[in-house]
């Protein structure tokens, strides 16, 4: 995919999350847009930040103007971060985007991020999400194992939820714990669920995303960093929300 595409692929998905309403990627965007092609962020990183700042841009269902892809530089960013952290991708040379720093990894932007989330809130919003999943899963994603595992975890979420007002230290992080393990439960039905056809697009998909850091890593790092961002991709198609707390 060349640049000019990568940044026409950024302006469809914005217009499609304005109603049609179509923004156009040029000016000083235009170069922040062609800096994180450059960087090698992947377009599914774009798009899953552009979705997250519209949730809260439109979240008191006030009428606003189109969001703008400035304004969603720092979800952009973040999430590259996260991603680039999970799969092991190495880390990135500084750049610049807007005037803002694109450095590698940032410890403490994530330790404030994860710092304004209680432990209560927390649980409160995997329970929700996850009934939310429930009522309006994907089509394809009709697997009784699936739905079964789903409903468990709900139920083993909100026994915790009970009483993490008072959880301190090892009671606590036992939970931390259950929460990680309840996420690779999830994962194994997933995978269990999707068809081939479906895998293979996905490992495609999550190959592509790592090729600008293929010459920088081993070749058992590079495919286990592979697996890593398929599984990431295949939790986002079946819209399974995150339920460890970082």
């Amino acid at each position: 995919m060349s640049t000019g595409e990568y940044c026409r692929a950024v302006e469809s998905f914005l217009c499609r999350k304005n109603d049609g309403h179509l923004i156009r990627v040029v000016g000083p965007a235009f170069k922040m847009v062609c800096d994180w092609e450059r960087t090698g962020i992947p377009l599914g990183i774009i798009e899953r930040a552009i979705e997250k700042r519209h949730l809260r841009y439109t979240a008191d269902g006030a009428r606003r103007r189109p969001l703008r892809i400035e304004f969603c530089e720092g979800d952009v960013l973040e999430l590259f971060d996260q991603w680039r952290r999970a799969v092991g991708a190495p880390q990135v040379t500084e750049q610049h985007t807007c005037g803002v720093s694109v450095a590698s990894g940032s410890d403490s932007d994530n330790e404030k991020s994860s710092s304004r989330t209680t432990f209560p809130a927390h649980l409160d919003s995997v329970i929700q999400r996850l009934q939310w999943w429930s009522e309006a899963r994907p089509p394809d994603c009709n697997d009784s194992e699936l739905l079964r595992r789903v409903s468990k975890v709900v139920e083993c979420v909100s026994n915790c939820r009970k009483s993490a007002n008072g959880l301190r230290g090892n009671a606590r992080q036992e939970v931390i714990v259950k929460l990680k393990q309840y996420d690779e439960k999830l994962l194994v039905s997933i995978r269990a669920s999707a068809d081939e056809i479906l895998m293979q697009r996905l490992e495609s998909e999550a190959r592509a995303s790592l090729e600008p850091f293929r010459s920088r890593m081993a070749a058992e790092a590079f495919e286990n960093a592979v697996t890593i961002a398929t599984n990431r991709l295949l939790v986002n198609h079946f819209k399974i929300p995150s339920l460890s707390f970082h």
